[in-house]
């Protein structure tokens, strides 16, 4: 870059590498995603029951999706094994 100084363009530099990389809490969050609290760890019961809690959420909305689907005319929807339902055939376009 001509005709900035060498401080400017160290300072540019930075400011535009900032986004080549996820910040420090970003990054502390994805290692407790892929690391969560091990049994035997302080935090383990809390991580337990609030991951329990979502999942039960997540498994109600899905038996909600599945009534809704079934009660449509031509639809049939699986039973949701997990936290989402699948439906037999798609959907006509």
């Amino acid at each position: 870059m001509d005709g900035i100084e060498a401080g400017v363009q160290e300072e540019y530099y930075k400011l535009c590498s900032i986004g080549l990389c996820p910040n420090v809490i970003g990054q502390v969050m994805l290692s407790l995603m892929v690391n969560p609290p091990k049994e035997g760890d302080e935090s383990y019961a809390l991580y337990q029951s609030e991951r329990d809690a979502i999942f039960r959420s997540l498994q109600r909305r899905a038996q909600l999706v599945t009534a809704f689907f079934n009660s449509m005319t031509g639809v049939t929807c699986n039973k949701a094994e997990g936290s989402f339902p699948s439906l037999d055939d798609p959907l006509p376009c």
